[in-house]
């Protein structure tokens, strides 16, 4: 519990505590709701009217609380901050999922210059609109579905931590849609460009004289190869091989 000093003024029972910081002449205000103190400036010079301003905001935040709107305002961008840090310690500790690179640069790039200076709890769906807008003028084009679904998922991490952190409630979250266009499926290599591709990689391999880059793409065209005619995809389910 903060200590009282001597010129301290204590009203509503002991609820709510009106002081002077030595910077200012006007009066300040704490009080505790459910398990957290919460501090406020009255703007006020005169006590009586400090005592007011006080009690209401105390009331008012008593309110909120008892039915589960959030009484700490946050900016977009100390949550967003925070998701960051929480996925950089999942990474560096090898608990985190690798697209949490992709969140981050996500979050650092577009959604903290965008949404940063709102109120978390008060983001609406006109604004995730706006955003949407917003990106794609960035974009110079419509994104591409998998894209549009990777911000969504960064825009929930924030969501979450916020949550998590009780700023804001999960019926204050906005529904996200992805309007993105469908990828397009690349065409397969036919018979001859499969032939011409494995040609050109002898011919890469045979252009090096440097043991170490000989090494390399001779995996590399073995890699190729491997890719090819088992149709595993590159990435994950590649990484799953054991020999």
């Amino acid at each position: 519990v903060p200590k009282l000093s001597p010129k301290s003024v204590v009203i509503f029972g002991g609820a709510v505590v009106l002081y002077k910081r030595t910077n200012t002449r006007k009066w300040q205000a704490r009080f505790k709701v459910s398990t957290y103190w919460k501090r406020i400036t009255t703007k006020c010079l005169d006590l009586d009217e400090a005592k007011d301003v006080a009690l209401e905001q105390y009331m008012e935040h008593l309110f909120k609380h008892k039915h589960s709107i959030p009484s700490v305002s946050k900016r977009f961008a100390d949550i967003a901050r925070l998701s960051i840090e929480e996925m950089r310690r999942q990474l560096e500790a090898c608990e985190g999922r690798k697209i949490y690179s992709a969140y981050i640069a996500v979050t650092q790039n577009y959604l903290i210059p965008f949404f940063g200076k709102y109120n978390i709890a008060n983001i609406n769906y006109q604004q995730v609109s706006a955003y949407e807008e917003w990106r794609k003028e960035k974009f110079g084009r419509e994104l591409k579905a998998s894209t549009v679904n990777t911000h969504i998922a960064a825009l929930n991490r924030v969501f979450d931590e916020a949550i998590a952190r009780e700023y804001m409630q999960k019926t204050q979250v906005p529904v996200l849609a992805n309007n993105g266009r469908a990828s397009m499926r690349r065409a397969d290599f036919n018979r001859s460009e499969y032939v011409q591709m494995l040609k050109a990689f002898r011919n890469w391999v045979a252009q090096t004289h440097m043991q170490k880059s000989l090494q390399m793409r001779e995996l590399l065209k073995d890699y190729v190869r491997f890719l090819a005619n088992t149709g595993i995809r590159h990435g994950t389910e590649a990484q799953n091989v054991r020999w």
